[in-house]
């Protein structure tokens, strides 16, 4: 575990761990392959929050219905979790296997920001956060570039001398304006999410 927690005044950081690679009649061509890198997000969305699983009796888990589940990524740690298992129980030929199970993902995955890349061995990985058929794989993925504009005005009384103020809000909405909001190419889109300013009515 690092301790990428601290930066954030929380107590637990990213996992992570190798399973050397293991050949069944003692020989080293599984062991001397590189190693495979299996990635997990451990944290899940607020409505998680106090979640009760409810396994049916068709084998399907549902929360109690007072919460979303969290399968995302609780279903992806899991599927990691249980393949090892199998591997260690039936002691089945494998090559290096590494873990990585991240932290604090849902919000603009953090956890990973102060990751120690160095550490990875591998440099072929599978990140398990998809929804889609059983074998279903993303060659890209979107991301999310988050900015901040600061707009400073100048004040002004605004019974004496208001033409010598610089209006920081109607100089943020010039802008704002001016930006193609929505889809900016096939593939991209832009937003303002939020805006707020000044002191006075």
């Amino acid at each position: 575990e690092d301790d990428a927690g601290r930066h954030y005044d929380v107590s637990y950081g990213n996992l992570l761990a190798y399973l050397p690679g293991y050949d069944a009649d003692g020989g080293s061509r599984l062991s001397a392959l590189p190693p495979l890198l299996f990635c997990c997000h451990m944290d899940t969305v607020v409505p998680a929050i106090g979640k009760k699983a409810v396994i049916h009796e068709d084998g399907i888990i549902t929360s109690d219905g007072t919460t979303v589940l969290g399968a995302d990524d609780v279903s992806g740690i899991v599927s990691v979790l249980e393949a090892l298992t199998v591997i260690r129980e039936r002691s089945l030929p494998h090559r290096p296997i590494e873990v990585l199970f991240t932290m604090s993902e849902e919000v603009y995955s953090r956890g990973m920001v102060y990751f120690d890349y160095s550490r990875l061995r591998s440099r072929e990985g599978y990140t398990l956060d998809l929804t889609g058929p059983v074998g279903t794989a993303a060659y890209v993925a979107p991301s999310i570039v988050p900015f901040t504009v600061i707009c400073r005005g100048r004040a002004a009384h605004a019974g004496f001398a208001p033409e010598t103020g610089v209006h920081a809000i109607a100089m943020a909405s010039a802008a704002i304006s001016r930006l193609p909001l929505g889809h900016v190419d096939a593939c991209t889109t832009l937003n303002v999410g939020g805006i707020e300013g000044g002191k006075a009515t």
